[in-house]
């Protein structure tokens, strides 16, 4: 059994019946083993367009066939949604999120095989937060922050707000985004959007800000009625 690669020279001699010999020297190549190269795949988002990836394979003798993924325990598989072709590239959309763990084996075309371990990382889809806005005072001031579900998306984050009244203003961070102004009576929707740094994951928000109008005092502090001093003076309002 050859136990390293190589094209070692062989001396090979044959001798009759006669005692007559013959000396041939022949040369023996010996391929490589077949193997798989290990490699770190990226992650990826529920929902998101995985980009293919391509496992390499080496030695033995070409082409590669027979690409065949098999978990490494009954929980740990490909990821739902992604799929590995027969040239061995990953590639498809995933429909779970989590940390998926798999085997994949791939045979030359002598029949020898080679296995590698590899994971893939699924993040869940973020969520805007807050899921919902607070109520607003008619000539206040008011301002809310939006962020992205802990341990989701990869920053930096791009935010924008395609609906937006005129009297609010968004301003923009690495990882959060505000809107802020002096309130104005009625009901409002604002949209939220954000872009995270992969580049293909989008989200979006919908809200509806109500403004209620400021609180009026009655009656109007000029139509007070008069007092006489000594006299116990009451006034409902």
């Amino acid at each position: 059994t050859p136990t390293s690669a190589g094209s070692p020279t062989v001396s090979v001699t044959v001798t009759d019946s006669l005692g007559v010999t013959a000396t041939k020297g022949l040369t023996l190549t010996v391929d490589p083993h077949i193997s798989l190269a290990s490699a770190t795949l990226p992650a990826t988002t529920l929902g998101a367009t995985y980009p293919s990836q391509q496992l390499v394979a080496s030695g033995g003798v070409p082409p590669y066939s027979n690409w065949i993924w098999t978990p490494v325990a009954p929980s740990a598989v490909l990821p739902p949604g992604l799929n590995l072709s027969g040239s061995g590239a990953i590639s498809g959309i995933p429909t779970s999120s989590g940390t998926f763990s798999f085997s994949v084996s791939v045979a030359d075309s002598l029949g020898a095989t080679a296995s590698q371990t590899y994971s893939i990382t699924v993040n869940p889809l973020p969520l805007i937060l807050p899921a919902s806005l607070a109520a607003a005072t008619q000539g206040e001031a008011y301002s809310q922050t939006f962020s992205l579900s802990p341990g989701t998306g990869t920053p930096p984050f791009t935010w924008s707000a395609p609906v937006l009244p005129g009297w609010l203003t968004l301003t923009t961070f690495p990882t959060t985004a505000t809107i802020s102004g002096t309130a104005v009576a009625g009901s409002f929707p604002i949209h939220i959007k954000v872009l995270d740094g992969d580049g293909f994951t989008f989200y979006q928000a919908i809200y509806n800000l109500l403004v209620n109008p400021a609180p009026v005092i009655s009656p109007a502090p000029a139509g007070l009625p008069g007092a006489t001093q000594g006299v116990l003076y009451s006034q409902i309002f």
